[in-house]
């Protein structure tokens, strides 16, 4: 079932559908919801609460943007509210584990990196936080991420140049920035600062 049809059922009021929508953007959530807690099992309760706060919000959805715009931003609202609530001070736990060729070094270097990334990511202002995680985690183009936070592209751009401004302020003193821009294997990453 492709979004249209999701739609249709929706209109019908039908509600079959949204296991499927579920499948299709579960990683994408809990990457979303992990880059916003730092912990694994939390990542997984924001990102369960992320897809009940949006069924439950469906019955108010008017079609004015598309389904996944509308449940990207229901996601970044869940997931700043779920922050701010948080009594405890953010302490990273394991990130989600990934494959790793090469020396077992490589693996614990780039978990490091990870670290120090997602930690200057948690020091931004929530605003920049979000355009970053649409634009580079969630490779959304600029206009996608535009339609999302209801701003115009060109608001988007400024966003990400003062963000990106602000990762370079954080960074450089951990020596990481220096780090990060002579290393080729981070493209991402060196775009990002």
């Amino acid at each position: 079932m492709r979004e249209s049809d999701w739609l249709e059922a929706l209109s019908e009021g039908n509600f079959d559908w949204f296991d499927e929508l579920v499948e299709a953007y579960k990683h994408r959530i809990y990457a979303l919801a992990y880059r916003k807690t730092l912990d694994a099992s939390e990542a997984e309760d924001l990102a369960q609460e992320i897809f009940l706060q949006f069924y439950r919000k469906l019955p108010l959805f008017r079609g004015e943007a598309a389904l996944s715009t509308w449940l990207y931003r229901v996601a970044l609202n869940c997931a700043a509210s779920y922050v701010r609530k948080r009594r405890t001070p953010l302490l990273p736990g394991a990130p989600p584990e990934t494959a790793s060729e090469g020396e077992p070094s490589d693996g614990l270097l780039e978990r490091e990196r990870s670290e120090t990334v997602m930690s200057a990511l948690s020091r931004l202002k929530n605003k920049e936080r979000e355009v970053l995680e649409l634009f580079y985690f969630q490779r959304h183009s600029t206009a996608k991420v535009a339609e999302i936070l209801g701003i115009s592209p060109r608001g988007v751009e400024t966003r990400l140049r003062r963000a990106r401004e602000s990762m370079k302020r954080i960074l450089a003193g951990t020596g990481y920035f220096e780090e990060v821009t002579g290393d080729a294997r981070n493209r991402s990453i060196r775009a990002l600062v």
